[in-house]
């Protein structure tokens, strides 16, 4: 579904913005990067939210079966995003570590949702003749 597949590339656009900071020569020498951090993981969760509903207005279009399993996936990376201590991070001595953990985590969950959810969706969507 190719607007599915466009608002994909804009989530690891922004998962490579992360990755960028965690391999920047400040966050190495342990200079605090907090405010950076935040604005990335800040533009990562509203996008992502913003996705997720695309996503599921799209399902909803076109009477995909599988819906609510798609809905209880989004809403638990929502909570999960939703409960990183980011005030702990403030005061952490290691924010790379931290960053890296949690870019680890979101490469594996999208790309694991991705390959496996969305895969499905689309082709259940080719498979009743959807345009998209």
């Amino acid at each position: 579904v190719s607007f599915v597949d466009e608002e994909h590339r804009q989530l690891f656009a922004i998962i490579d913005q992360a990755n960028t900071l965690a391999r920047n020569q400040r966050i190495q020498e342990n200079i605090d990067q907090y405010d950076e951090i935040i604005d990335i993981l800040h533009n990562l969760r509203e996008y992502t939210e913003k996705h997720f509903r695309h996503e599921e207005e799209y399902m909803q279009e076109i009477g995909y079966p599988q819906l609510s399993v798609q809905q209880k996936a989004h809403k638990a990376f929502i909570n999960k995003m939703a409960n990183v201590d980011y005030n702990e991070l403030e005061f952490m001595d290691d924010q790379q570590e931290f960053l890296l953990d949690l870019i680890e985590y979101l490469l594996y969950w999208l790309s694991s949702h991705i390959m496996n959810l969305d895969k499905e969706m689309g082709r259940w969507a080719a498979s009743h003749n959807d345009p998209s």
